[in-house]
């Protein structure tokens, strides 16, 4: 379970991983980090809150999250279609990890962007894992 870096970003970003052989990847945004974790065997991935700058740290193992901190954080992602009807992109300008729902909800209140969906980042590491099984794709 080795290979695939979703969203590789060649420039520094508040977004990256550390692979299990040591190496940093800078990524475009925090669901980056989940669906890499999909196609490594060990990626321990770092983003920031863009309300309060709370570091969140994340460990995963074999494609599931071993470790969230804080356990609480979640995810605002917006999804669209391509032109491939199996399969879809995430919007990453408008996709982050919060450290709390008290810093999502101060940020929704200006937010003008997309309608999204929040999700705790298990669960959107289920529903994508559902959608790669389901459709055997290769490329999100």
């Amino acid at each position: 379970m080795t290979g695939r870096i979703v969203g590789l970003s060649n420039i520094p970003t508040s977004n990256h991983i550390v692979l299990g052989s040591g190496e940093t990847k800078y990524l475009h945004c925090a669901a980056d980090i989940f669906l890499t974790g999909l196609y490594q065997t060990d990626v321990q991935g770092t983003a920031s809150c863009p309300v309060c700058g709370t570091i969140i740290q994340v460990r995963m193992t074999n494609g599931k999250i071993i470790s969230l901190q804080p356990s609480r954080a979640l995810l605002h992602y917006v999804m669209f279609p391509v032109h491939d009807p199996s399969k879809f992109g995430i919007q990453c300008d408008e996709t982050f990890l919060f450290d709390e729902k008290k810093c999502l909800e101060s940020w929704k209140k200006s937010y003008r962007g997309s309608p999204g969906k929040v999700v705790s980042p298990k669960d959107f590491l289920a529903v994508f894992s559902l959608i790669r099984q389901r459709r055997s794709m290769t490329n999100f």
